[in-house]
């Protein structure tokens, strides 16, 4: 509300006076409009920069996660690649061991038949013991990939959190803009 003082009002007379209180209400309503405008743009340029800055930071994330994965993917795979060449080279240690000391014992069967229940026995429990280690190692492998599973999905959970804050601050930062740009 403009008040004009009354000298000047008398010096002006009714009409300019209120012509003039018309030229301040008008210019005071196209600084209102101009404002409301400029505050209009700031609040589409910061949503612009802010969904653009979210989509750059879940590409990133999606890239890192996608790297982690694969070279996992490959650690896993000459873990197992590793594993199953030790497996084979012990198995194939045992085969030519167990062959030989076979033969050794078919050339001594006349006169060692009692012993060789005792080696048979003995050699047993070497092979119960290797095939343990065996499921040790591959139960060890069986762990680690299980650890890779659970990295992976609590990843995912923080990727899925992350976003999750940021669908529930957009709001709040918004509502935050608006109660501080008049």
């Amino acid at each position: 509300m403009v008040t004009v003082p009354r000298p000047l009002q008398e010096q002006l007379g009714e009409a300019a006076t209120e012509s003039l209180v018309g030229m301040f209400e008008q210019l005071e309503a196209s600084w209102d409009q101009q404002h409301e405008t400029q505050k209009e743009r700031l609040f589409e340029l910061l949503e612009e920069r802010f969904l653009r800055h979210v989509a750059e930071s879940e590409g990133r994330l999606r890239v890192e996660i996608a790297e982690s994965e694969g070279r996992l993917r490959v650690e896993i795979a000459e873990s197992e690649a590793r594993l199953r060449v030790e497996i084979a080279e012990s198995e194939n240690r045992l085969r030519g061991e167990i062959h030989a000391e076979f033969s050794r014992q078919q050339e001594q069967i006349v006169v060692l038949g009692k012993e060789i229940g005792l080696v048979r026995s003995d050699l047993s429990a070497q092979l119960g013991a290797v095939h343990a280690d065996v499921n040790k190692q591959i139960a060890g492998v069986h762990k680690q990939i299980a650890d890779v599973h659970k990295q992976i999905a609590g990843q995912t959970k923080w990727i899925l959190t992350v976003l999750g804050g940021a669908a529930v601050l957009f709001p709040i930062i918004q509502r935050l803009m608006a109660a501080l740009v008049p």
